[in-house]
């Protein structure tokens, strides 16, 4: 870690804010993302089932065995084979055994790809189908039609599966060019909300958000990559409605960076109140040119509302090229679910990996990762300065410290920049001045212990009354 030079100024008058003032030396201060470092399992491949192809792993986890709602494990995945979609049990993640009790895993036999699935005891507020999954026909589509759904009393016999789903309002593919919406290449990754109050315009107060991907095909004028990923929302996961004009994540552009072409096939988590995404990303190149050029790796992106997100500075996670031989042609499509345990998110990753173009296995690996909480109750108070007449706003933060005794510091960032770090022998407490009092959105408190390490970041709650807000604006 650099030194760090701290620096206490006055901010108005006679008031002290001890307003931090980082100033560091060279690049990479900030250290590793927690969300990016992950441990790949040491005997990848953990799962090739069928001789060449098991792809698009996803999966769900059930503390109850899911109830009786078909054959009882922990953990259940859905993954492309060979001739449609198969289902596989684990009671740890790691060892998995095929469902045999049809021939091919699941009635989905024939053109079945990329399967999304959800799970709800309730069967999604009332009826006997306690499973949803959602497909793509393999097409390159203009139409709505490459997406179809489905539903299961046990997740492995589903009922009418060629039924197509629909656009409601704005359509999720137009099949025009040069445009982002031009083709459709299937869901990506969807999210039940059991408490949806389906708010227009927001899409996570509907019962059924869906991330898809779509893809311009070529990076067109205005146009920044191949492949994108959009968002939709929709009342009863058949109906569907596009969000804003453009995709949510977008590739990088150019060639060199990983992810300049392609972001696609994303699996997203919320934890703390902030949204993860771990995606697939590609430039469109590979070397050696024995690897596959839309499946270089895997990346991480955080967002605070789901909408607006930011890449991590340290993606990607894993990349093609890391030197592990049974991905080296494709390392891709992340499926990751997340739980708690104290303080701290364990999170497990699926992914699909192969060897080289053409004849190679296609199998499934895992990884896993923890990122702790140190601190908690990060609360602020604004208070009007005085003595400048309102035109400048103070801004007193606290929080409760670790119980840990590996905790160095306690930063605080306002929209992704480091602002300042208190010492966690200190007082948890740090003050900014503000030239408006409603100016308090983005502040984040990340703690870090001896190894340097970050946890993840908690956003700043405001006890302020509304009214001190509009008052001193």
């Amino acid at each position: 870690m650099q030194l760090v030079r701290v620096v206490r100024v006055k901010c108005a008058m006679r008031f002290l804010c001890g307003l931090f003032l980082i100033m560091t030396v060279g690049v990479g201060f900030l250290g590793a993302s927690v969300w990016t470092e992950w441990t790949e399992y040491p005997t990848d491949p953990i799962y090739t089932p069928y001789p060449a192809a098991t792809t698009y792993p996803c999966v769900l986890f059930d503390q109850n065995k899911f109830n009786g709602d078909g054959d009882s494990y922990y953990y259940k995945m859905w993954h492309q084979g060979p001739n449609g979609i198969a289902l596989s049990y684990s009671n740890d993640g790691i060892n998995w055994a095929l469902n045999t009790s049809i021939p091919a895993g699941t009635n989905l036999v024939g053109n079945y790809f990329h399967p999304c699935v959800l799970y709800d005891k309730d069967g999604f507020g009332g009826s006997p189908y306690k499973y949803k999954i959602w497909l793509w026909d393999g097409t390159a589509s203009q139409i709505i039609d490459a997406i179809l759904w489905s539903v299961s009393t046990d997740g492995i016999l589903w009922e009418q599966p060629d039924v197509a789903i629909q656009n409601a309002l704005a359509p999720l593919v137009i099949g025009v060019p040069p445009s982002y919406f031009y083709h459709l290449y299937g869901p990506g990754f969807l999210i039940y909300n059991k408490s949806a109050t389906s708010v227009p315009g927001q899409p996570y107060t509907f019962p059924y958000t869906m991330f898809y991907n779509t893809a311009s095909e070529t990076p067109s004028p205005g146009i920044i990559g191949i492949e994108q990923l959009a968002l939709a929302y929709g009342g009863d996961g058949v109906d569907w409605t596009r969000y804003g004009n453009a995709p949510v994540l977008l590739p990088e552009g150019g060639t060199t960076v990983w992810d300049a072409r392609y972001a696609y096939q994303p699996s997203v988590l919320k934890v703390q109140g902030v949204y993860h995404m771990y995606y697939s990303g590609s430039n469109d190149l590979t070397t050696p040119p024995t690897a596959v050029v839309y499946a270089n790796g895997i990346g991480h992106a955080s967002s605070f509302d789901g909408l607006t997100w930011t890449k991590d500075p340290d993606n990607p996670v894993f990349l093609y090229s890391d030197g592990v031989p049974w991905r080296a042609a494709r390392t891709y499509t992340p499926s990751v679910i997340t739980g708690q345990r104290g303080s701290c998110s364990v999170n497990q990753m699926w992914f699909t990996g192969a060897k080289q173009i053409g004849g190679s296995v296609k199998a499934v690996g895992y990884a896993g990762s923890v990122v702790c909480q140190g601190g908690s109750d990060f609360t602020g108070t604004v208070t009007p300065n005085t003595y400048l007449d309102r035109t400048e706003c103070v801004l007193q933060m606290t929080w409760t410290k670790s119980s840990s005794p590996n905790i160095l510091w306690y930063r605080i960032y306002k929209n992704g920049v480091l602002v300042g770090q208190v010492s966690a022998s200190d007082k948890p407490y740090f003050v900014v001045c503000m030239k408006s009092c409603c100016d308090t959105a983005g502040y984040e408190l990340v703690v870090i212990d001896t190894n340097g390490q970050e946890s993840y970041r908690l956003p700043l709650t405001i006890t302020t009354p509304a009214s001190v807000c509009t008052l001193g604006a």
